[in-house]
Order: C-alpha cells, then sequence, then structure tokens
C-alpha cells in the first residue's frame, strides 16, 4: 500500500530552523540595532557641547551593516527552509550554517591587545559571553547539520516517503 501524504515537518526539523534563525539571524540583528543606537546618542551627547574637551570617537556603520546583511540573508534563507518547498535546501541550509559558523568564529577569534585599547571591568564578562555563545553556535551546527540529514527531514523535503519493494 502506497501512501501520497506529504510528510509533515518534523518537531526536531521544526527546532532547528528556529533556533539556527535565532542564533545567526535575530541575535546578530538585535545587537546591531543595539550598538548602532548607542552610537547613535553618543553622537548626539557629543553635539551638545557637554563633553566639551572630550573624545568621543564612534564606530564605522559599513561593517555592521555588513552584518545586519548578512544577518538579513540568513533569516530570509531560514524562510525558504521553513516552507520545505525547495529539496536543496535540505543540503544548503546546513551548509550555511556552516559557513556563517565559521564566518563568526573568525570575527569572534580575534583578540585586541590590551595596550593597545586598555583594560576594563567588563573584560572577564565579554570573555565568558564570547565562549557561551561560540558553544552555543557550534551546538547548534552540529544539530541542524545532523537532522538535516535525517530520514524525516529528508521525507519532507523530498516531498514523499519513501516504500521499499520486498
Amino acid at each position: 500500500m502506497k501512501s501520497h501524504a506529504k510528510p509533515p515537518r518534523p518537531l526536531g526539523l521544526s527546532l532547528a530552523i528556529m533556533v539556527s534563525v535565532f542564533v545567526f539571524a535575530i541575535i546578530p540583528l538585535v545587537s546591531v540595532a543595539v550598538l548602532l543606537q548607542i552610537n547613535n546618542r553618543v553622537y548626539n551627547v557629543s553635539d551638545t557641547g557637554e563633553f566639551s574637551g572630550i573624545s568621543l570617537p564612534g564606530f564605522a556603520p559599513e561593517p555592521l551593516l555588513v552584518y545586519a546583511a548578512t544577518a538579513i540573508f540568513f533569516l530570509v534563507m531560514g524562510l525558504v527552509a521553513w516552507r520545505g518547498r525547495v529539496p536543496a535546501m535540505r543540503v544548503a541550509f546546513p551548509a550555511l550554517n556552516v559557513l556563517y559558523g565559521l564566518v563568526i568564529l573568525l570575527s569572534l577569534g580575534g583578540e585586541s591587545s590590551v595596550w593597545q585599547e586598555g583594560m576594563d571591568s567588563l573584560q572577564a564578562t565579554r570573555d565568558n559571553i564570547r565562549v557561551i555563545y561560540l558553544a552555543v553556535m557550534v551546538m547548534v551546527v552540529i544539530y541542524v547539520t545532523w537532522f538535516m540529514n535525517r530520514w524525516s527531514a529528508r521525507a519532507f523535503y523530498r516531498g514523499h516517503y519513501t516504500t521499499y519493494e520486498q
């Protein structure tokens, strides 16, 4: 007896897509928005003359815009993977997770010199947050890659179950 029903989206696949979109798209977009808002407020305060004689250098928004653009691209790919209409997303989405994870890993790996920037009280906190974020990111990449290769995810993206004639 053959079943022609389209397989439903597995719960594990839903979790994999939602968690990876949260880690690789939502968190970066929120951090970019916060950094741009802080930069905007610092420039508004420094223009009023309240900090006369103090240099408040801002940062260039171009790298943040590139970071936001890649996060938006990942969000769009997550929506395409969620729909399940494109069978190639079963391979492309885990590859995008690995690629984006490596990019974030390389961008977070660069340490600045204490002698150039100075030492502050949040250095240990930033280091701990970086380690936690990297650990979560690695676990998400492994989970997405593993679940996208499971039988239920393959059937969902294929659009039908396979049958074995015996």
